[in-house]
C-alpha cells in the first residue's frame, strides 16, 4: 500500500515538474507593441508570437533581455532566430538579428 501511494506521488510530482517547465516568457515583453499606431509585434504570454497582425505561426521564449523566434507549421519547426531587448515602461527597444535596432510603444 505504501509504494502505491508513493508511486502516485511520484506521477503528480513529475507531472507537476514537467507542466512548469513551458517557454521562458518575460512578463515585461508580452504584448502588442507598434510605432505611430501600427501594430508591429505581439508577444503573448502563452509563448505566441505575432508580427503585424499576423499570429499562430511564430513562437518564442525570451528573458534577461535575450530571446529567439521560430515558425512552426504542421508540427515542423524553422530555424530560430536570435533577438536582444530592453523594456523600459512602454517602449521597447528590440534589436532581431541581422536587422537594426526598433525602437516601438506599448499599445
Amino acid at each position: 500500500m505504501l509504494k502505491r501511494i508513493g508511486m502516485v506521488f511520484a506521477m503528480v510530482a513529475f507531472v507537476a515538474f514537467v507542466a512548469s517547465c513551458g517557454p521562458a516568457i518575460d512578463q515585461e515583453l508580452v504584448g502588442k507593441w507598434g510605432v505611430d499606431g501600427s501594430l508591429v509585434y505581439e508577444f503573448k504570454a502563452n509563448g505566441e508570437m505575432g508580427f503585424g497582425g499576423l499570429s499562430g505561426l511564430w513562437y518564442y521564449e525570451a528573458s534577461n533581455g535575450e530571446g529567439k523566434y521560430w515558425a512552426e507549421l504542421l508540427g515542423v519547426k524553422s530555424d530560430e532566430t536570435t533577438f536582444t531587448y530592453k523594456v523600459s515602461g512602454d517602449t521597447l527597444e528590440i534589436t532581431i538579428e541581422g536587422y537594426s535596432k526598433e525602437t516601438l510603444t506599448r499599445m
